[in-house]
């Protein structure tokens, strides 16, 4: 029984955000009804319903300016105020920096036997066992420098893969974020809006019901 109630409460709990605009609408109407309704107080509390409503629109969409990354409305507000041009300018001074780029260097050194004119045959054959075997190493040196950077490359384009498709999942899931997250936030905001609007408009045949 206990976890079941646990369940329950977890359950309510989801839509948090909805029971919070019913509540701010039921104390709204408390206001607007007890002791006894009056048209001022019923069109104050229709106008507070609607700015209610408005700033929840102005919320949402300043949750999906930081979703992406961009400053909310708030902070652009903020940034405005800040740029208020003053009496006077402050002077301006500047700086000159000069940045050198790198370069680096890449040398092979090769060492080639050479037998001279007046060698015999078992000497060139010598000369020629040996660089053979020097073009060889370098041979192979230059294909194991090939199948590394052919590793580099291949691990390269993996990483680059993975990154894309990550930065595509993350795009997606922001979009969806956009289109659905804002639903209970909106709303919320219709339901204040709603309320506000038949507060404000008919506030004396509201008086009259009441009344009776």
């Amino acid at each position: 029984m206990t976890k079941w109630l646990l369940r329950i409460w977890l359950w309510l709990k989801e839509p948090r955000l909805l029971w919070f605009s019913l509540l701010v609408l039921f104390l709204s109407m408390l206001c607007a009804l007890l002791p006894a309704p009056t048209e001022p107080r019923l069109r104050i509390v229709g106008l507070f319903l609607q700015l209610s409503g408005i700033g929840s629109v102005v919320w949402g969409l300043s949750e999906t300016r930081k979703l992406f990354g961009r400053p909310s409305v708030f902070d652009l507000a903020r940034q405005w105020v800040r740029r208020f041009p003053p009496f006077r300018l402050k002077p301006i001074t500047g700086t000159v920096q000069a940045i050198m780029g790198t370069a680096s260097i890449i040398a092979r050194a090769t060492l080639w036997a050479n037998a001279g004119p007046a060698a015999s045959v078992e000497q060139r054959l010598d000369v020629l066992e040996r660089n053979l075997l020097s073009v060889n190493e370098r041979a192979n040196e230059l294909q194991n420098q090939l199948d590394s950077d052919i590793r580099t490359r291949d691990r390269l384009l993996v990483d680059e893969r993975a990154a894309r498709e990550q930065a595509d999942q993350d795009i997606r899931q922001k979009l969806q974020l956009t289109e659905t997250g804002g639903l209970h936030l909106s709303l919320a905001g219709i339901i204040w809006l709603c309320s506000g609007l038949v507060l404000s408009t008919v506030p004396n045949e509201i008086i009259w019901l009441f009344s009776r």
